[in-house]
């Protein structure tokens, strides 16, 4: 094997740096902080005095609560991945129903290689039968088309309603979507599946 030139060797050291960079940005700052042990001579009643008069002082530099900012949930969050299988020619629409005060943040992607773009998405929200009568007749809400491999983002409800994704499959095989999403969510499920244009999955929401 050859010898790097000395030419090389700063191009070499540079990516060995650029490398290194990278890695260390993945790893979570540590504090350095050590907690210090003050003789401050209260008891315990002095000590919850205390603590209640800075919840006092505090309370005064209180701004304005600026109300939707903030949606507190009966539950912690929590975190599913599914697979969606699509047929060679086949379409499907799945969806998740979430509230106004929901929301989730989601990855999906095709597995394996693509050589024709993946699948196209249509990433829409709209009333499911509980509330459709509140909205104009065929109501929703687009947020993102196109062909990709993966996407990812944020689900801010506009509406209460079905949220989701239509796909179809773009490639010469089967394929199957991955999805993970973290958040708040009612339910979801597969509202339509087609293959070749014949119906096999159509759900009344």
């Amino acid at each position: 094997m050859k010898t790097p030139t000395l030419a090389a060797k700063p191009f070499i050291l540079l990516v060995i740096g650029l490398v290194a960079g990278c890695a260390s940005t993945s790893q979570p700052e540590q504090s350095a902080y050590q907690l210090v042990e003050i003789d401050h001579g209260m008891n315990a009643q002095e000590r919850q005095a205390y603590r209640l008069s800075q919840v006092e002082e505090m309370q005064i530099y209180v701004g304005e609560i600026i109300e939707g900012r903030n949606r507190d949930q009966p539950a912690a969050y929590r975190t599913e991945t599914f697979d969606i299988v699509i047929e060679n020619l086949g379409q499907v629409e799945h969806t998740v129903w979430l509230n106004r005060d929901q929301g989730i943040v989601y990855n999906w992607e095709v597995l394996g290689e693509s050589s024709n773009g993946g699948v196209y998405f249509d990433h829409h929200g709209h009333p499911g039968k509980e509330n459709r009568d509140q909205f104009p007749y065929g109501y929703f809400e687009t947020f993102a088309t196109g062909t990709a491999a993966q996407g990812h983002g944020i689900v801010n409800p506009g509406i209460n309603g079905y949220h989701g994704w239509f796909f179809i499959n773009l490639e010469d095989r089967p394929v199957t979507v991955r999805v993970t999403m973290s958040g708040y969510w009612d339910r979801h499920l597969e509202i339509y599946r087609a293959v070749a244009g014949e119906v096999v999955t159509s759900v009344d929401y």
